[in-house]
């Protein structure tokens, strides 16, 4: 008697729009693939978290030359063991804060006090 039309969506999107990732990577393969980073300790005066300054060495494209630019990232520090100048070994994590998406592995050098 009144039949109803069945609408076939797997034709309007051949691709499987319809799955959860939208053909995004998830945020856990993100931080599989990030690798560790190794930075020195330039403020540790909030709790539980430190400020790690990261350098690395860039040749410049043009001239050859070798310079070093650095980076400061926020991480975690559950117990406050860092201390100003301390060398340590920071793993990507999930975000923890607007800006805290580290956490401090371990504490390779302690600074000389």
């Amino acid at each position: 008697e009144g039949s109803a039309t069945a609408v076939d969506h797997s034709l309007a999107c051949p691709s499987g729009c319809r799955s959860s990732s939208f053909g995004h990577s998830s945020p856990e393969s993100t931080v599989a693939k990030m690798k560790p980073l190794f930075g020195k300790i330039v403020s540790n005066k909030m709790q539980k978290s430190v400020l790690v300054q990261v350098a690395r060495i860039v040749k410049d494209p043009k001239y050859g030359k070798y310079y070093k630019k650095t980076k400061k990232f926020m991480a975690h520090d559950e117990e406050n063991a860092c201390n100003m100048g301390d060398i340590v070994k920071i793993t990507p994590t999930r975000p923890l804060s607007k800006n805290k998406r580290w956490n401090v592995d371990e504490i390779t050098r302690r600074a000389e006090m």
